[in-house]
């Protein structure tokens, strides 16, 4: 899923007509330093992007974004594990890095063509940084 940037003003214009007749809050998404949860499950967090999304897409987006296998070794103390944990306050505490990892998940299984980076990938190291990204390259 890399970006192809239009090359044209007709290729510009086009794109700026597609948004215009879509619904803007599907083509962005912004991902903070600090990204916030909403106090359910993994997977219903993950929903939010996409509230139609196959549980195989949801666990596509979360290996792209290099979170699969922290969230299959997770567990509550509702006795929930993967993908059902509860996170939140008095749930589940997650890393910085964690809750980046998810909150770029959401945004590939989104598939909203902007993502706006605000310090996103400050609690990854570097190469996982470089593993998530590698579909935004140019």
């Amino acid at each position: 899923m890399g970006l192809e940037w239009p090359q044209t003003l007709d290729e510009y214009e086009a794109v700026l007509r597609a948004f215009k007749t879509q619904d803007p809050n599907g083509n962005f998404l912004v991902v903070q330093q600090d990204s916030a949860l909403l106090h359910r499950s993994i997977c219903e967090n993950l929903l939010y992007g996409r509230p139609v999304a196959s549980i195989e897409q949801i666990y596509k987006a979360a290996k792209q974004a290099e979170a699969n296998e922290f969230i299959g070794d997770l567990q509550d103390n509702f006795g929930n594990s993967g993908y059902d944990v509860q996170v939140g306050e008095r749930r589940v505490k997650l890393s910085g890095g964690q809750r980046q990892r998810i909150a770029l998940a959401l945004w590939f299984l989104k598939e909203a063509p902007i993502l706006i980076l605000n310090e996103a990938t400050s609690a990854l190291d570097s190469e996982v940084q470089a593993k998530i990204l590698e579909p935004c390259s140019v």
